[in-house]
């Protein structure tokens, strides 16, 4: 998806001024962006049908019927008697301490009302062990930079999703690249590919060989210096006179190595920081600490796009010089970026294996 979904948006993107089919059709030109979303209205539909075929919810647990019924002796039938007996007169007895009247005297009978105080008083327990997990949580540094760490790297990779296609199609005499939406589809098409290649076959062996912690923050600093060197492209096709970025040979060399060393970063930074986040805990925390991350990082990516996209007007359309001009927002990534090695200062090396109770 992460390499078809970006073809799909940047070579369907405003048809009537691409292909000959769409020409002079009144429809797409009034509506450019309508092809792109038809094509995944109709993936989706395709999706759902299989879905409904193939895919069945009935999650019941059927255990295999017995023709005959088990058997108990009388002395049996009389144990379990008397211990549901004891039961009924346990949950009377802790309905009473809730001030709960029984709507009954018989012994061995359970009305709903003393299943709702054992409920109470299991939801109780477990409300009080959470509050209680999560204050040990929060005790513990190393957690907290993790998921701090975590927030920081969503917030970033979201204002480098939403920036680069805003910056990208700017006008070069505005400081942009001049890119078409075709352009950009293919870019980011190659460069989620690139990813999938290095998850899969390069990531592995290169955790092992240099470590967990060390490589992320390795390839920290390197997201850090590509986030401030990639908006200088068009001073690049101004140093060697070409009329654009997308026409300089020497500007899309120097874009695709900065692409190429910013995704593969990335890739390794967040595939790193699961495992950071996981190693942090001990295993009856892991699900509370993976909540946290997961609430801090949705959190920061529902406002990361308004903010990124509106620092990025201002900043192009401002009229002020470095670093207030259209670098700054690159900048501020860069910063962000720079300040997740500072956190790892406080990251013991101890965490590059799994937390486990002594």
């Amino acid at each position: 998806s992460g390499v078809l979904a970006p073809l799909i948006g940047g070579l369907l993107s405003e048809p009537s001024q691409k292909y000959s089919l769409f020409i002079g059709n009144e429809f797409f030109t009034t509506y450019p962006f309508c092809l792109p979303n038809i094509v995944v209205s109709i993936l989706a539909i395709i999706g759902y049908i299989f879905s409904s075929i193939y895919l069945s919810d009935d999650t019941t647990h059927h255990p295999p019927h017995s023709p005959h019924p088990p058997r108990h002796s009388p002395q049996q039938l009389d144990s379990d008697t008397d211990r549901q007996n004891s039961i009924v007169i346990e949950m009377k007895n802790l309905a009473s301490s809730y001030g709960i009247q029984n709507e009954t005297d018989q012994p061995n009978s359970t009305n709903i009302s003393t299943i709702d105080v054992i409920t109470c008083r299991n939801s109780e327990k477990a409300l009080r062990a959470e509050i209680k997990q999560y204050k040990e949580i929060m005790k513990d540094h190393v957690i907290l930079i993790c998921t701090s760490s975590y927030l920081i790297m969503g917030v970033n990779w979201v204002m480098w999703d939403e920036v680069f296609p805003v910056w990208a199609a700017q006008q070069y005499s505005v400081g942009g690249l001049g890119f078409t939406s075709s352009d950009i589809g293919i870019i980011w098409s190659y460069i989620s590919g690139l990813g999938m290649f290095f998850n899969v076959v390069i990531y592995p062996p290169l955790v092992r060989k240099i470590g967990l912690l060390r490589l992320f923050r390795v390839t920290t600093a390197v997201t850090t210096i590509a986030f401030f060197i990639i908006p200088l492209a068009p001073k690049v096709t101004q140093i060697f006179g070409d009329e654009s970025p997308i026409t300089s040979i020497p500007t899309l060399i120097f874009l695709l190595l900065c692409f190429q060393f910013l995704q593969l970063s990335g890739e390794a930074q967040f595939v790193s920081m699961f495992v950071l986040i996981n190693n942090s805990a001990y295993d009856y925390q892991r699900n509370s600490v993976n909540g946290l991350a997961q609430g801090l990082v949705s959190f920061g990516r529902a406002v990361a796009p308004a903010v990124s996209t509106i620092i990025l007007a201002w900043s192009l359309t401002n009229g002020l010089a470095f670093p207030f001009n259209g670098m700054f927002i690159f900048i501020l990534m860069a910063m962000m970026a720079g300040s997740l090695l500072i956190l790892t200062i406080w990251i013991p090396s101890s965490i590059q294996n799994s937390k486990s109770v002594s």
